[in-house]
């Protein structure tokens, strides 16, 4: 009976190691990149909620030469890595249509956008070579390698905030008055981050080093609200009124939260509208007050953070996060940092949720402390999450 027992002990401890290690063969493959929301609740009937949250993941969002030249063209090492990852926030009735559609748009103009202006500078880049350029090209293009390449930094820039405009315009304008989203994107090219972003959804990079479990928020974009000072001169001196609270903060059940600022945009025949951002895509009706789809652009070398590391490019791991504000009124970025690090790279640790899981946590999380503030009402709720491949 004991030889029995002991056996029977081990069996059923080798199957659950096998079932363990295709466990984590089988999330190693899928724990990269997560996708996931909830739709919050606004008032009245719950079938009739509408989620007005988009978010995206793309992996190779560009053909590899083209990312090849691009990487080439800067101080960074060549590499035929990209990603895209965005987060989109609609707002008032029509706010998804807004949100749907720039998420389905935005990337379509973005990589043609992009692979088009690549080959023409890549072409007269060529010429210009094959020209041997003259000494005053060289001097007012600057010495050395950098004269015979394009500025990769500034093309990209350029070609981000076309995109924006181009999407903002192309909005059906059934849904582009009255009704518009956030936007904020992570466009990855190599070992290189350029950040785009409209509104108050957030996207951040994440450093994580191997040999010390350590996490840091390396870089996060910042929202449009419509106090901030340069956001409040464009708005006034263009006619526009911004609503101050006389406090910023308020405690609910224990729980603080956030006050925002708002833009108020006049309604033909109906009560004005009051925004709680300066930036958006679409809200065509706020332009004349000073709300635009101008993106604030930011650009992250991830070069210079593996130089700085000590043990090398192989201890550094990179991750990026995009969010809607139902998760991040409640709840810091860094929280979701050190929560998300530990399920993509501490997996074998017991009693380690899952990337899934741990974003479940966070939206679980969120939705109860909406809940806590005695109110019905819950925003709808959106992370993405992708790992950084160099």
């Amino acid at each position: 009976s004991s030889s029995s027992s002991s056996s029977s002990s081990s069996s059923t401890s080798s199957k659950n190691k096998i079932i363990q290690e295709i466990k984590k063969k089988k999330y190693n493959d899928i724990n990269k990149r997560v996708i996931l929301t909830r739709r919050g609740y606004k008032g009245g009937l719950l079938q009739d909620q509408v989620n007005q949250d988009r978010a995206i993941i793309i992996d190779s969002i560009l053909p590899s030469l083209s990312t090849q030249l691009l990487s080439s063209s800067s101080s960074s090492s060549p590499s035929s890595s990209s990603s895209l990852i965005g987060i989109f926030d609609g707002h008032a009735s029509n706010g998804h249509f807004v949100s749907n559609f720039v998420q389905q748009y935005l990337p379509i103009v973005l990589e043609k956008y992009l692979v088009k202006t690549i080959e023409v500078e890549h072409h007269q880049q060529q010429q210009r070579n094959n020209n041997n350029m003259t000494t005053t090209t060289r001097k007012r293009e600057g010495p050395g390698k950098e004269s015979m390449l394009f500025n990769t930094s500034e093309l990209i820039q350029h070609v981000l905030k076309e995109t924006f405009h181009i999407v903002d315009d192309k909005v059906p304008a059934d849904y582009a008055y009255g009704a518009g989203c956030t936007t904020s994107i992570l466009l990855q090219i190599g070992s290189t981050v350029y950040s785009a972003n409209v509104g108050d959804s957030q996207s951040f990079i994440v450093s994580y080093i191997k040999s010390s479990n350590k996490v840091d928020i390396i870089y996060k974009t910042n929202k449009h609200k419509p106090d901030d000072p340069e956001e409040r001169n464009r708005i006034e001196s263009m006619g526009g009124y911004v609503d101050i609270p006389l406090l910023k903060e308020q405690e609910i059940n224990g729980q603080i939260i956030d006050v925002s600022s708002r833009v108020i945009i006049p309604q033909i025949g109906s009560t004005p509208f009051a925004l709680a951002m300066s930036r958006t895509i679409g809200d065509r009706d706020g332009r004349v007050v000073g709300v635009i789809a101008e993106p604030a652009i930011d650009v992250v070398s991830l070069s210079s953070f593996l130089n700085d590391n000590k043990n090398g490019y192989n201890d550094v791991e990179f991750f990026a996060v995009a969010a809607s504000d139902g998760l991040l009124d409640f709840i810091e970025p860094i929280d979701v940092a050190h929560r998300l690090a530990r399920s993509l790279y501490e997996l074998d640790q017991p009693g380690t949720p899952t990337l899934v899981e741990a974003c479940q946590d966070l939206i679980v999380e969120a939705s109860q402390a909406w809940l806590n503030l005695a109110s019905r009402y819950r925003d709808d709720i959106t992370i993405a999450v992708n790992k950084i491949k160099l």
